[in-house]
């Protein structure tokens, strides 16, 4: 776990005025393998607030929880995974499920995509229409 209190965050009031607030956030998160099996499972739990008494284009109170979850499938020569977050107290949910084969040291070929959908106030609301597929390849030397 952490948490952070910074006393002049940058922020912006809704006519478009340049401000400095105090801002706390705090993260909490946990890794483990269900079972002691090749499941890796993450979970991080985040909160944060922006003490401001003026109207802001930032929210000014946010929880999500996020994570990952990874299984390495055929001897570790593919790998299934998934990304999320999901707003607790505003509609803001990103997904982000992957394939990669690893079997060709020492590249990485993937699939995965990248689904948004939110409130409009929300990250995941502005990037609603930016949904995206990708194919890539990773190398690690």
């Amino acid at each position: 776990t952490e948490a952070g209190l910074t006393w002049d965050a940058p922020v912006t009031a809704t006519d478009g005025t340049p401000l400095r607030r105090r801002l706390i956030e705090w993260v909490g998160a946990v890794e483990f393998f269900p079972g002691d099996g090749d499941l890796r499972v993450n979970l991080q739990l985040l909160a944060r607030s922006v003490r401001a008494d003026e109207s802001l284009l930032e929210r000014k109170e946010y929880q999500a929880l996020g994570g990952e979850l990874a299984l390495p499938v055929d001897k570790g020569r593919w790998k299934l995974g998934l990304r999320f977050n999901t707003g607790l107290n505003v509609r803001d949910n990103y997904v982000s499920p992957q394939v990669a084969y690893l079997g060709w040291e020492p590249h990485e070929i993937y699939l995965k995509a990248h689904v948004f959908d939110g409130r409009p106030s929300s990250l995941s609301g502005y990037h609603e229409k930016h949904d995206a597929i990708v194919l890539g390849l990773k190398t690690s030397f």
